[in-house]
């Protein structure tokens, strides 16, 4: 890690907290159909509830720390472990556009785990209701 950090301020030098500024400002966003702001709704509790958020961050955490560990133990199966990590964190980011699932489409499809290529079609999927007009009164 310190490696990168050091390759980070040499790369980038004073800009390094513009680019945590941006970072935290885009979380600030909320796209309708992200998946939060949709469970948001679906409860009843308006388009972004701070609440359901923070259960989307701690879920999202903990999906990486069991992607990580998993990646740990199994070294030649690491796409897997970033293939569900990136599924997980498109699932939990406020901030979510239809092309965010090109993200999630390459390790799906590099790898053999049938659960990952069906839990990203799903997905897909999802995105691509939440764009249909006629879908605007289920899913809007």
């Amino acid at each position: 890690i310190s490696a990168v950090l050091l390759v980070t301020l040499i790369g980038f030098g004073g800009q390094v907290s513009g680019i945590v500024g941006s970072l935290r400002g885009q979380q600030q966003l909320v796209a309708v159909h992200s998946v939060p702001s949709f469970v948001s709704r679906l409860l009843g509790l308006g388009s972004y509830d701070s609440t359901v958020r923070g259960a989307f961050d701690v879920a999202f955490a903990g999906v990486a720390i069991v992607c990580l560990a998993h990646a740990w133990r199994n070294a030649g199966r690491w796409l897997e472990a970033y293939g569900w990590t990136t599924l997980g964190l498109l699932c939990a980011t406020a901030w979510l556009l239809p092309w965010y699932a090109l993200w999630a489409l390459l390790p799906a499809a590099l790898t053999d785990d049938r659960r990952l290529r069906a839990a990203t079609l799903v997905f897909c999927a999802y995105l691509i209701a939440t764009r249909l007009p006629l879908a605007y009164p289920v899913v809007g």
